[in-house]
């Protein structure tokens, strides 16, 4: 009996240590493939070349822009692909690309568009380069030396192009506008009227103006916003700070502004969707 149990103790502790040994081999195996694994990321984050980058620029090196060539593609960009590492069972890597666009050649201020993946080229027309050329402060009728350039994005490395520079000449547009439309009873201008609209000084969505809301129902002026760059909508949101945006206007919810009547100042975020409103004097 002392001889049974003894040998069935010896054959647990036995297979007991042959589990350990093959779970520690098992974990060892695993850690080689993480390793494996990592040099492979690594790998597939090395860039093998450079980005070069072309432009259809004339000998001057310049373009100048009017309403008249507003629907021309006048700028057409072309770029190499980065050279990513790939793998034959994974496919290609996925490169997103970002097109840079500054006055100054360190772009430090300048405005970046997202142009999508697997793409090796990008054409502006003459209103989309202009509005472009108005953000990051060109001055219309004046000639202006801009920077351009393509960056790759690739797992959080980015590699940029070669730097190009131009002259481009835009030309003045009117400023990117909110017509208030009133509700409920409060008639207003149905086009664009000065003292009836908020306007984008910096063109970045941020809108502002000075309204006399003259009319009032309950302590409040009902009224909703028409936006002059795409006709989209802007009526009420969450509460009386909130917005929400709509193609069609006449579905939205009417803004509450209160007190009224009252000159006010408005200020919208169309990033943020908020309004603020706050009455004043002028002395």
């Amino acid at each position: 009996m002392i001889k049974g149990f003894y040998m069935r103790y010896f054959k647990l502790k036995h297979w007991g240590l042959n589990g350990w040994l093959l779970l520690v081999l098992a974990l060892m195996s695993a850690l080689q493939l993480a390793c494996k694994k990592d040099l492979f990321e690594a790998n597939i984050n090395t860039v093998d070349n450079s980005i070069t980058l072309t432009a259809n620029l004339g000998p001057d090196q310049g373009i100048s822009l009017s309403e008249q060539n507003s629907e021309m593609t006048l700028l057409i960009l072309k770029w190499s692909d980065p050279g990513y590492f790939t793998d034959t069972a994974r496919g290609n890597v996925i490169i997103s690309y970002i097109l840079d666009l500054d006055t100054s050649a360190s772009f430090g201020a300048g405005k970046s568009y997202n142009l999508g993946v697997s793409v090796t080229s990008d054409s502006l027309t003459g209103l989309s380069l202009n509005n472009k050329l108005l953000a990051i402060g060109c001055t219309p009728s004046s000639a202006n030396i801009v920077f351009t350039r393509i960056r790759s994005v690739f797992n959080g490395d980015t590699l940029a192009s070669n730097t190009i520079s131009f002259t481009a000449t835009p030309y003045a547009l009117p400023l990117p506008a909110l017509l208030i439309m009133g509700e409920g009873g409060w008639t207003t201008p149905a086009t664009r009227t000065n003292g009836y609209l908020l306007t984008s000084a910096k063109n970045d969505n941020k809108y502002e103006g000075y309204i006399n809301f003259s009319y009032a129902n309950w302590g409040g002026a009902n009224c909703k916003l028409l936006s002059t760059v795409d006709n989209s909508g802007y009526g009420w949101g969450t509460d009386a700070y909130t917005l929400q945006k709509g193609a069609d206007i006449s579905t939205l919810g009417n803004l509450w502004i209160t007190p009224c009547p009252n000159y006010m100042k408005v200020n919208v975020d169309l990033d943020a969707l908020t309004i603020s409103y706050t009455p004043i004097k002028f002395s």
